[in-house]
């Protein structure tokens, strides 16, 4: 199994969500709420760091996935969406326990 080729997609995979993290951005600043802008920022932030420390980790690695790399992204980037998904639910104070926004992250 080559661990460096399924950082790398991950990566890419916790780039994009920063991506679409950041997105709802504008929203938050169009109705004036400040919480969930930080909340927001924050959380985009650290998605985003922890999708350039793998993609970074696996940027020079060449070659196929095969099919245990792939059950190991598919499985990985359910858990980490949904993981990085409920930080700014968490982050804002609409739910006070983490269970409840993993959750409402993965069950949205």
């Amino acid at each position: 199994m080559n661990l460096r080729i399924i950082a790398r997609l991950l990566g890419i995979l916790m780039c994009v969500l920063a991506l679409t993290m950041a997105t709802a951005l504008g929203w938050t600043l169009y109705y004036d709420e400040p919480g969930a802008t930080r909340a927001f920022v924050l959380a985009a932030a650290l998605t985003l760091a922890f999708g350039l420390v793998l993609y970074f980790y696996g940027r020079r690695e060449v070659g196929t996935i095969g099919r245990r790399e792939a059950l190991v992204v598919v499985t990985l980037s359910w858990f980490l969406i949904g993981l990085f998904g409920a930080l700014p639910y968490m982050f804002d104070g609409a739910f006070t326990s983490f269970a409840d926004a993993f959750f409402e992250t993965v069950s949205g």
